[in-house]
């Protein structure tokens, strides 16, 4: 791997692979300096936050990553703001997946709310997976308030099994009603 230039995706999903596993990965791919590859996938990995902190340092130096996929690795808030803060840096991300979070307080939508911040940097981003992030009224409007004003590009949004209730899908309806919505 280390001397792959030929590399451009690399599908690990539902291998068992734990924090260790996560963190040798990330070394080799931060060692190589992500070289050529556009897509991860580690979706279904029991992985933990500080493995998914390991990546957000490699997603920080890898601008070519364009696919993303960490749905149900046991992210928390902690590490799922960490990753946010590290989407500042990449903005050629354009599938991102990072549903099933363990989010410890089933009315914290503090992560939410910081991912729709960091996702502002992004003019890029077609596919977003947040399904079961818990998300209720304030968080849906931070994403689609993300959605309407800084994101003309997202074709696919998954919010399924979510808290949103009545006022939430007031705010879709808004985004969905606006000229510059493709969803």
């Amino acid at each position: 791997l280390v001397r792959s230039k030929s590399l451009v995706e690399l599908d690990l999903s539902g291998n068992k692979i734990g924090r260790s596993g996560c963190h040798n990965l990330t070394q080799t791919l931060l060692q190589i300096g992500g070289g050529y590859l556009r897509t991860l996938d580690l979706s279904n990995n029991p992985i933990g936050d500080e493995a998914v902190q390991y990546l957000a340092s490699f997603l920080k130096i890898n601008p070519n990553l364009q696919t993303l996929n960490l749905g149900n690795v046991g992210a928390g808030t902690r590490a799922l703001v960490f990753l946010a803060n590290s989407l500042h840096a990449n903005t050629n991300l354009t599938h991102l997946d990072i549903s099933r979070p363990l989010c410890p307080d089933k009315n914290d939508e503090e992560t939410t709310i910081h991912l729709a911040k960091s996702f502002r940097n992004n003019k890029s981003l077609k596919r977003l997976n947040m399904a079961k992030h818990r998300m209720r009224e304030h968080g849906t409007m931070w994403i689609m308030d993300y959605i309407r004003t800084y994101n003309t590009t997202l074709t696919h949004l998954d919010l399924s099994s979510n808290s949103i209730p009545a006022d939430g899908a007031k705010h879709i309806a808004k985004t969905l009603s606006s000229s510059d919505c493709k969803l």
